[in-house]
């Protein structure tokens, strides 16, 4: 009997044994964490990782602390706030994480820390040091101007260096000497970021007279500027085109003056109205012969036609004044 009962808490044992086990390896902590090396800012360094969330909701911190930590006395290391959760069962990069106002050639070390519901694993350690760690732009180059009316559409390529980056364009009238109304600035654009050349989303400049420019891309990050060679383009003189035949004659479209205009005024020839004559019955008869006269004098050449005209104004003026002296 005693023998039975030493054998069923033997079973018993093994049992809760093999539990245990079984429940040791069903754990889901966060596994595959991994700490990243750091990428460089304009004012501080993005902390980077990965981690496999293991199909239960995780979250993530990283802590971060300069080597040595025996030289402070009291706050050592400084944690990030908490992001995520993140979910799913294979490795995934994490949202990097900002930290400024690190000491400049001092180094750091940090890690990634994840936790859920079964717990919480900590990534290898990884050591940086504080700083801008890059280059200036490289590889800047001007490319050629697409023409717009009255302006151009300025473009180029560059390499950040691996540094955050910024460009503008500078432009001017070529020929001009020096002064402050001879180059000209676009606005700020950016940051681009990477260390590859890639292309610069091109600029639009408008509003130049006619001529030659010169144009040329100049890229800035926290090691240094660098400018592109400089490129040539024409504005070229305006082009104005009538509207079609029937539209807006007087130029107007929508209440706005439109771009052309007629090279000559319109000019409405006015009809000429002869006075209107009372005269006596008889003196009428003088005018009507004078018309037919004259209406013949048109045909004759035109050396003739004054010395014909001439003559029939003579006829006329005595035809008026022949039923005068009848009446007296």
């Amino acid at each position: 009997m005693r023998l039975v009962w030493l054998a069923a808490v033997s079973c018993l044992a093994l049992g809760l044994s093999g539990l245990a086990a079984a429940s040791a390896q069903a754990s889901l902590a966060p596994s595959e964490v991994v700490t990243e090396p750091v990428e460089a800012t304009a004012t501080g360094v993005l902390l980077r990782g990965r981690l496999n969330p293991n199909g239960l909701p995780t979250t993530y911190y990283f802590a971060y602390s300069r080597p040595g930590w025996g030289e402070c006395a009291n706050n050592c290391t400084t944690e990030t706030a908490v992001e995520g959760p993140l979910s799913g069962d294979t490795q995934q990069e994490v949202a990097a994480v900002e930290v400024t106002g690190l000491i400049a050639d001092r180094r750091y070390s940090y890690v990634l820390v994840a936790t859920n519901a079964d717990g919480t694993t900590e990534g290898t350690l990884v050591e940086f040091t504080a700083g801008f760690s890059g280059e200036p732009p490289r590889e800047v180059q001007t490319e050629p101007a697409e023409a717009l009316p009255g302006g151009a559409k300025l473009k180029g390529r560059l390499d950040p260096g691996g540094l955050p980056t910024t460009y503008f364009f500078e432009y001017g009238r070529a020929g001009c000497s020096e002064g402050p109304d001879c180059v000209s600035k676009t606005t700020v654009e950016g940051p681009l970021s990477g260390d590859t050349q890639r292309e610069v989303p091109g600029v639009e400049v408008t509003g130049l007279g006619p001529g030659h420019y010169l144009a040329w891309l100049v890229a800035s990050n926290a090691d240094g500027t660098a400018a592109g060679e400089a490129v040539h383009f024409t504005v070229a003189e305006p082009i104005f085109t009538p509207p079609p035949a029937g539209n807006n004659p007087l130029g107007e479209q929508g209440g706005h003056t439109s771009m052309w205009e007629s090279s000559a005024p319109l000019v409405t020839p006015l009809t000429t109205v002869l006075p209107i004559q009372t005269t006596r019955p008889e003196a009428s008869k003088g005018v009507q012969t004078l018309a037919r006269a004259l209406r013949v004098c048109r045909r004759e050449a035109r050396k003739r036609r004054a010395i014909c005209a001439r003559q029939a104004r003579q006829k006329y003026a005595l035809a008026a004044k022949r039923p005068n002296r009848s009446k007296r």
